[in-house]
């Protein structure tokens, strides 16, 4: 029901903003707004002189607004950051990756050394020509003896090392066989006219000799001392044949027949095998 003490309804000047022209529906403002037109509306001294009520909704318009405007901008602030967050992080160096290094594969333990094979002692006794079955797979020392020969003496092997002894009558020496790597002896062969003993045992049964050393007839000594070259005499008219095992290879440091006296190539500390029928020495120098 229209109240007779309000203008009735029609556009009239803003109060709010005189420049644009605003609906009354007869109570109230209304949110209707345009501009102001010439012969348009009512003057404002035909508008509604009290405030409407719409004033309060007005204000709460206003708030919201201002709310609004604030979460807009906070919303607008939030999104420069996250930008600049990612320009700068587009522009920041890369995080290196971190790569987990590959453990080392444990060096290989070294192969153990083996425990050097020791030859046992062994005694062949025999009378005249004999062939006796052996086993000897490593480096050992042998030594043959017959007192009581008188006629040719001979001692052979199936090794490496095959004639050992070839000479008249007694005999008493010992000799270096095996010494080439993958030698072996399974075979004595013995010609004698009388008892005769053959003992087979270890190289490590040769002590070490520091210095010079001298004997008679066939021997095998173990010279202790570094060397290059040695002093060498014999005394005797048969074969004088003296090797050495101290280098890389063998070493034929004399071979000769009859007396010998002079200096020659030989390397120690090494096994040396003496040839011979009489008194001799090695001098290391």
């Amino acid at each position: 029901m229209t109240d007779p003490n309000q203008p009735p309804a029609n556009w009239y000047p803003d109060p709010e903003s005189p420049e644009q022209q605003r609906y009354w529906d007869g109570t109230q403002w209304t949110e209707h707004r345009s501009p102001l037109q010439e012969g348009g509306p009512p003057t404002q001294a035909d508008a509604p002189t009290a405030e409407p009520p719409k004033k309060k909704r007005t204000a709460l318009w206003v708030t919201l607004s201002v709310v609004g405007g604030l979460v807009l901008i906070v919303i607008i602030g939030a999104s420069i950051a996250a930008a600049n967050r990612g320009s700068n992080a587009a522009k920041a160096e890369p995080t290196p990756s971190i790569v987990e290094e590959t453990p080392e594969a444990p060096e290989p333990s070294p192969e153990p050394v083996p425990e050097p094979v020791i030859v046992p002692t062994q005694t062949f006794p025999g009378t005249g020509d004999n062939v006796i079955p052996v086993s000897i797979l490593e480096p050992a020392i042998i030594k043959f003896e017959c007192a009581d020969c008188t006629s040719n003496t001979v001692l052979e092997t199936d090794g490496y090392d095959s004639l050992l002894v070839n000479t008249i009558g007694a005999y008493s020496g010992n000799h270096l066989v095996n010494i080439t790597e993958g030698a072996i002896i399974t075979q004595f062969t013995v010609k004698g006219d009388g008892n005769w003993v053959i003992t087979v045992s270890d190289i490590s049964t040769v002590p070490a000799t520091a210095g010079g050393a001298t004997g008679h007839g066939d021997t095998v000594v173990m010279l202790a001392d570094y060397f290059t070259s040695a002093a060498i005499a014999n005394t005797g008219e048969s074969n004088f044949v003296v090797e050495g095992y101290g280098g890389t290879y063998p070493e034929l440091a004399v071979n000769t027949i009859g007396s010998y006296q002079g200096t020659v190539e030989l390397t120690g500390p090494g096994f040396v095998q003496v040839t011979s029928e009489g008194d001799w020495s090695i001098t290391p120098q």
